[in-house]
């Protein structure tokens, strides 16, 4: 699913102030790169489907990507630092490994937009620091791929374990968008990083009012940056690598087919035509697939496979592995490395499927943020159309403190990956193109305002397209003291006959947000005093990652008490509780395996001093209010004041 709508803008993220000028390098700063926050600056395919200039003879390309691929978006940090500015990614011995004793003799630079100032650098580290070894200036960039190749006397060869901080430098311009008040051309953005979790490295002048501290290196973020080696020397006839097995999803029917792709590479000096594979399914061969491919030589390549395992007698965790076993309609011969590999899924049965009751989807958000407010209409239109969302904003601090966040707040925005306001993540679902190529499950909801409907459509069909089935089905129950402000609240699991299988390492999470929030919130540029804020988290019972799940057969039982502040509006409050992989350390999440398998969300239940509307025949309703004795026009959830033709006022609770 490609976002294809008008995204307005995004805020990002207030950077911290412990990013500190180096002289080697470190990876405990976290400034980021920011991504073009316009559609306009999605890159046209035109540059990565150039035609590749040819290599030289014996020459190859060597990287963390191989491909003609750029960025759909640029990248680049004009809110950050200009001037003249240097960005790279460390080439270990694993990265050149299959070319022990080449020559690297050039490389190749993929960019967004044209660039001044080009220079390509491969810097040595050691434990002395980072050496400039090898410089070569060029000028201008141009958008699209660039082949850099070097004099003689700068080619090296490659041994041992050495390693390089491989950069190119640009001119990073600050030139304001005259359409855009507030933001920067797209020629701003000139970076191309893909996805990856590889380091980003940034040399430049960020002053501490950026969250910088000066000239020096720091770490941007994780990505791959378009640029490769060109190497030169003699490949072996055959070298190949089995690098990874990658099923589709993580939940198969018992009668379903297993999907999925394995990762390969080829580093031999003839192309691979075909190749054939036993597939196993804890240990027993279920099948064999021949497939038909075309993998040039030093390449990698993605084959998909789609097998039947068979029949699976137990629910739950279960191995798949695949091994090579003909390349080129020959049993393989040369140096083969992994000629296995695998990976896992689970297995469940029909009857272990529990109805869905809510979808959660946690909407991040700031009051100093801009746009937000876009955001929260793609929220309201979810939330009035579909009964089944349940709704929870996180409040977090753009450029100054917000006063709905606290601690709770930041850590589900570390935890699953926040790069910018607004921005919301759905039943924790990661979608690789929703992502755009960044480490996260929240993604951009700043849509501009004509595609509020069709955005909130789209968001709701990947709900229902990419969640996983449910196991478990909830239920929450509560009683609530008014006088003394206690709740007492019970959430019971009712899973399914093997839940405590398929659900063994996921946990409890339990919210209690608040609806009919007023205060201030930046709005296009003008700060609007009375803004409404609907469903804000104010509460997180349990560990922000879940409480561990203690089953008794395939149920449980989590209890609380907790006493309500006086600040919060009894009457506005709700629960939502849901069952999700817990994470247990949330600076180390994997947002891979983050989603929600089953979310309930319910009002808080008050009864004390509260009338059901009756009247006579004659009187009918003339003017009703919210609990703050603002005029309403429709019936608001919580507790509404109705005023009748008789001239009486009836408190009415509304669910």
């Amino acid at each position: 699913m490609r976002k294809i709508l008008l995204l307005a803008a995004t805020c990002f993220l207030t950077l911290s102030t412990n990013a500190q000028k180096v002289t080697t390098l470190s990876t405990s700063n976290s400034l980021s790169f920011e991504k073009a926050p316009r559609s306009t600056a999605q890159v046209a395919n035109s540059p990565s489907k150039a035609p590749r200039k040819a290599l030289g003879a014996n020459q190859y390309l060597c990287g963390f990507t191989l491909t003609d691929d750029l960025a759909q978006y640029g990248s680049g940090v004009a809110s950050l630092a200009s001037g003249v500015c240097q960005v790279g990614n460390i080439f270990t011995s694993d990265v050149y490994k299959s070319f022990s004793g080449f020559k690297v003799v050039g490389m190749r630079v993929g960019l967004c937009y044209d660039i001044t100032d080009f220079s390509v650098v491969i810097n040595k580290i050691s434990s002395s620091g980072i050496t400039p070894f090898v410089t070569k200036t060029v000028g201008n960039g141009q958008k699209g791929w660039n082949e850099v190749m070097f004099d003689e006397a700068d080619q090296f060869e490659l041994t041992g374990t050495d390693q390089y901080l491989t950069c190119y430098t640009y001119n990073q311009l600050q030139k304001p968008d005259p359409d855009y008040p507030g933001y920067y051309t797209d020629e701003c953005y000139p970076l191309s990083i893909l996805d990856g979790s590889e380091t980003l490295y940034f040399y430049g002048n960020i002053p501490a009012s950026a969250g910088g501290s000066g000239e020096g290196w720091y770490t941007l973020g994780s990505g791959v940056l378009s640029i490769q080696w060109i190497v030169e020397g003699e490949l072996p006839t055959q070298h190949f690598t089995l690098n990874a097995l990658n099923t589709s999803k993580k939940f198969y029917s018992s009668a379903e087919n297993l999907t999925g792709t394995i990762s390969v590479s080829n580093m031999g000096a003839l192309p691979i035509t075909n190749a054939a594979f036993d597939f196993m399914v804890d240990g027993s061969v279920v099948g064999n697939q021949q497939m038909n491919t075309n993998i040039p030589s030093a390449a990698d390549a993605e084959i998909p496979f789609d097998i039947s395992p068979m029949s699976i007698s137990t629910a739950g965790e279960h191995t798949i592995s695949v091994q090579l076993t003909t390349l080129n309609s020959t049993t393989p011969t040369g140096q083969i490395d992994n000629p296995t590999a695998e990976g896992v899924f689970y297995s469940y049965y029909d009857g272990d499927v529990k109805p869905r009751q809510k979808y959660l989807v946690e909407h991040f958000t700031s009051h100093s943020c801009t746009y937000c407010p876009l955001g929260y209409d793609i929220m309201r239109n979810l939330e009035s159309n579909h009964s089944d969302i349940a709704w929870v904003s996180i409040h977090g601090n753009q450029s100054m403190t917000d006063p709905l966040n606290f601690a709770e707040c930041n850590q589900l925005q570390n935890m699953e990956g926040l790069t910018g306001w607004p921005g919301a993540s759905f039943n924790r679902i990661y979608d690789a193109d929703m992502s755009e190529g960044k480490s996260t499950i929240i993604y951009g909801i700043g849509y501009n305002s004509s595609y509020t409907a069709t955005a909130a459509n789209m968001f709701y069909s990947l709900l229902q397209t990419k969640s996983e089935p449910s196991f478990v089905a909830l239920d929450i129950q509560q009683a609530y003291d008014s006088d003394s402000r206690t709740l007492d609240l019970t959430v019971k699991g009712e899973g399914a006959p093997n839940a405590s299988i398929l659900l063994q390492d996921y946990g409890l999470t339990v919210y209690i947000t608040e609806a009919g929030l007023t205060g201030r919130q930046l709005n296009m540029g003008t700060w609007v005093n009375e803004y409404e804020h609907n469903n804000a988290l104010r509460m997180v019972l349990t560990a922000a990652g879940g409480d561990e799940i203690s089953w008794s057969s395939n149920n449980f039982e989590y209890t609380k008490t907790v006493t309500i502040p006086d600040t919060y509006v009894a009457e506005n409050l709700s629960i939502t509780a849901f069952v999700a992989p817990r994470v247990a350390n949330i600076n180390y999440a994997d947002i891979y395996d983050m989603a929600v398998n089953n979310c309930e969300k319910v009002a808080l239940e008050i009864t004390d001093g509260i009338q059901e509307l009756t009247g006579s025949d004659n009187t009918y309703e003339v003017a009703r209010y919210a609990i703050d004795g603002k005029l309403i026009d429709t019936p608001r959830k919580g507790i509404n004041i109705v005023k009748m033709s008789d001239g009486t006022t009836h408190k009415v609770l509304v669910k």
